[in-house]
């Protein structure tokens, strides 16, 4: 599972190709921007988040 995260978006790409902002993966989440930055960064893993969030970018 954190293989298939880090492939995903270690520092945000697949958001940014999505044409995506923090805010608005955040807010489709339920959650605020610095959850998200914290996963893209690598400072924190929260897995639930990690992957409702690798669900949202491949379906975007």
């Amino acid at each position: 599972m954190g293989s298939r995260w880090a492939r995903a978006t270690p520092n945000g790409p697949l958001r940014h190709q999505r044409g995506l902002t923090l805010t608005q993966a955040a807010e489709h989440l339920g959650t605020v921007p610095a959850p998200i930055s914290e996963l893209e960064r690598g400072a924190r893993l929260n897995i639930p988040l990690a992957n409702a969030y690798l669900e949202y970018l491949n379906a975007a």
